[in-house]
């Protein structure tokens, strides 16, 4: 769920949602997830928007979660 998933048409919000899916299941293993940012690639340029935005939803997500932790 990310980049792949943007390239070929997906919505950030749709792509997000699939991230959030493979997290869930993760992280209720007990596991922890480490994420590394989409790559703004110059070929992929047209895309650097949508990445922006999706990196953006995956970190807000992680400091909610980081937070929820830590109480």
């Amino acid at each position: 769920c990310g980049e792949n998933d943007l390239a070929y048409g997906g919505s950030v919000d749709k792509t997000f949602r699939g991230f959030m899916n493979v997290v869930t299941k993760i992280v209720k293993k007990g596991a922890r997830v480490v994420y590394m940012g989409t790559k703004p690639e110059p070929a992929m340029k047209k895309l650097h928007s949508k990445y922006e935005k999706y990196d953006a939803k995956i970190r807000a997500k992680a400091i909610e979660m980081a937070a929820a932790v830590d109480t």
